[in-house]
């Protein structure tokens, strides 16, 4: 909100629009207060970002006001809604074909929704990453100064799994990966999960990692969610993403954006982003024993590590770039209220 505010831009907080919302009828209703509010405070475009924002689509509607839909998420659209009751499932879904554009963040996310592209109004633009700032947050936290507040010395390798921990990101793979590493293996890498917070997903990994030999629990460390990422990624040699369901996930391009080689899942968008041997590598979402074997030789071959290093960055830097993003976007909302 601060960030905005700065900015020049006015944020307003006000209750969910469908807060006790449970019958269609009272949906209809809450619709329309909606979009009566919208049309008082004399907006000229929604944009309704992610799945969740479906009811904004359908208020733009009731208005007369053009809207764009920028969907996130990857989950299958047959069961997506299913939180909500029966009667609002229909109507979440018919807002698919409300929008001038229903905005995608990758095509394989794009794939997954093409069903209900019945309105012909689905568009990919891939999110870019401005390079800049993680240039500015390097030069803050030069290598040897982020390896050193982790403790790490010069001949271990650190590896990174930076995001929510949760079911969904998998990060339990590497925790089982830990099981079937070589000795070898074992003295020479520490792993980092960043991103931790309370659940019953977090308290089992944690239970995976005390029942480990000691020797390779401590080789692990547990970081709770934390905005200062740059320490980690200066610091780390190589990167893992065990995710089970992304679209074009802002991590991997950091991981690029820092030189660090990537071993991964090969997702949705994820496959979009990595180069299969050439900036990094993917394994099957639960083998950990491929895991384990792609980690292996990172950890031992030095070499190989800096071929994907070295890689890392022209990768990055063939796909869409922040500028490109940035312009991609404004094209489609002048477009949107201008037809």
């Amino acid at each position: 909100r601060e960030i905005y505010e700065r900015a020049g831009i006015e944020v307003i907080v006000r209750r969910h629009p469908l807060h006790e919302v449970f019958e269609l009828p009272e949906y209809n209703r809450a619709i329309e207060d909606f979009s009566g509010w919208m049309k008082a405070g004399g907006f000229q475009l929604i944009y309704g970002n992610t799945l969740q924002t479906f009811y904004a689509i359908d208020a733009a509607r009731h208005g007369k006001l053009p809207s764009l839909w920028n969907v996130r998420e990857s989950e299958p659209w047959q069961t997506y809604f299913n939180y909500l009751l029966s009667p609002l499932i229909p109507e979440a879904l018919a807002c698919f074909g409300l929008p001038y554009r229903v905005m995608f963040v990758s095509h394989a996310s794009r794939q997954t929704f093409e069903p209900l592209n019945a309105s012909g109004n689905f568009c990919v633009t891939h999110d870019g990453l401005d390079t800049r700032r993680v240039d500015e947050a390097r030069a803050e936290w030069p290598r040897q100064n982020a390896r050193n507040v982790l403790h790490l010395n010069e001949n271990e390798v650190m590896v990174l799994l930076l995001g929510t921990v949760c079911e969904r990101k998998g990060q339990k793979d590497l925790v089982q990966a830990m099981t079937v590493l070589e000795d070898n293996v074992i003295e020479r890498v520490r792993l980092f999960i960043v991103g931790d917070r309370p659940s019953l997903y977090s308290s089992e990994m944690r239970k995976m990692v005390s029942g480990l030999p000691k020797n390779r629990a401590v080789k692990i460390s547990i970081i709770p969610e934390t905005q200062e990422t740059a320490t980690y990624y200066s610091a780390a040699d190589i990167f893992v993403c065990s995710s089970r369901i992304e679209s074009y996930p802002r991590v991997i391009l950091e991981a690029m954006a820092y030189g660090l080689p990537i071993v991964s899942t090969p997702i949705f968008g994820i496959i979009e982003q990595i180069r299969d041997g050439i900036n990094g590598e993917f394994y099957k979402p639960g083998d950990t024993a491929e895991l384990a074997s792609k980690l292996s030789r990172l950890v031992l071959d030095r070499e190989k590590r800096q071929r994907y290093q070295a890689n890392a960055r022209p990768v990055l830097e063939s796909l869409t770039s922040f500028d490109e993003m940035i312009n991609s976007y404004a094209e489609i909302f002048r477009e949107s209220v201008s037809v």
